[in-house]
């Protein structure tokens, strides 16, 4: 399976909002690293993670804007993030109702037909400022 086929698959589970699929995607020692993540979580980790995002954002989604294989084994991603915080907070804080958008970037390491690693790169004060109570 081509790596560009394996990240898609990987954006599918997601989009689906599916924990199982999303931790499936990755080898059994996976890692994911984020700015809310760093310095990374396990698998176990990263599935409550998603968990609580997906509760904070019922309806978020993920956009591919391009993917590639940059090297063997490695392939990078830039996607936006599109929701609306309907849910407690990550941190437990109240729902805003607001929406947020925006942008990022990820190099993902690949082993066979899974993930080894995903390292998402973002600039976390662009959602901060889209939640913010005015």
């Amino acid at each position: 399976m081509k790596a560009t086929e394996i990240i898609r698959r990987y954006v599918d589970a997601w989009n689906s909002h599916d924990a199982t699929a999303l931790v499936a995607a990755f080898t059994k020692d996976g890692t994911y690293c984020s700015p809310h993540t760093y310095p990374g979580l396990n698998m176990d980790g990263f599935a409550e993670f998603a968990e609580t995002v997906w509760t904070s954002f019922p309806d978020l989604q993920v956009k591919l804007l391009n993917v590639g294989e940059i090297e063997a084994g490695v392939g990078a991603t830039h996607w936006i993030v599109t929701g609306t915080n309907t849910g407690p907070g990550m941190d437990g804080s109240e729902p805003t109702g607001r929406p947020v958008s925006f942008n990022g970037a990820s190099i993902i390491q690949i082993e066979g037909d899974k993930l080894r690693s995903e390292n998402a790169y973002f600039d976390p004060k662009i959602m901060e400022g889209q939640l913010a109570r005015k």
